[in-house]
């Protein structure tokens, strides 16, 4: 990811930096002395699907890109879940201060229930948010309730420990960014039209 279209957003300069740093704290941090079985966590990472291709989707809230593209591809992911093509794993990337915020509330929304309609509703709803501006829980969780979003909180830490793997593993620095794992051929995508590209091209 050497060059970066002007549809991707990106931390500039230290805020590369500085966003890695955050992220390996944060997430060290929640998991520190966790010993939660592997599966419980695995079972509210937010994949969905049972197809063979896996695909990991890499968006921030706060975003433009990421919002801009996120109507376009929802059918296209919709479809392909359904027709048992692919196996989706949504990653919230904290580029942005209240990203996290946004990021374990998504999980907590899943929590309650893990529905794959229902999280693609849930993701539009708090891109909602996102516009908005809300920053504050309270007031988050506000605007979900009078959405008709239910949320169950819980501990968040084992999860975003292996979503944290993934960043590092797939190496996401900009978003939109999307991973595809075909029969152990990787490609990566960036910016909102590669991506919608690059999912029609699996269909």
């Amino acid at each position: 990811m050497g060059i970066f279209p002007p549809n991707i957003c990106k931390p500039k300069g230290k805020q590369v930096i500085l966003f890695i740093a955050i992220c390996l704290v944060i997430f060290a941090f929640f998991f520190k002395g966790f010993t939660a079985p592997v599966f419980a966590a695995e079972a509210l990472v937010p994949s969905f699907g049972m197809g063979k291709i896996n695909v990991r989707l890499y968006t921030d809230y706060f975003c433009s890109p990421c919002r801009d593209m996120e109507p376009n591809v929802e059918p296209i992911i919709s479809e392909l879940v359904k027709k048992n093509v692919i196996n989706i794993t949504f990653v919230d990337t904290p580029f942005s201060r209240a990203s996290m915020l946004y990021a374990r509330h998504f999980l907590y929304i899943m929590n309650e229930k893990k529905d794959f309609d229902h999280v693609l509703n849930a993701r539009s709803v708090l891109i909602g948010a996102s516009l908005e501006k809300i920053t504050e829980e309270a007031k988050l969780e506000e605007y979900l309730r009078d959405k008709g979003i239910k949320f169950k909180p819980f501990d968040v830490k084992p999860v975003f420990n292996i979503l944290n793997n993934y960043l590092k593993e797939d190496k996401i620095q900009a978003t939109p960014a999307c991973v595809v794992d075909q029969d152990g051929k990787i490609e990566r995508y960036s910016g909102g039209s590669d991506i919608i590209k690059a999912l029609k091209n699996l269909k």
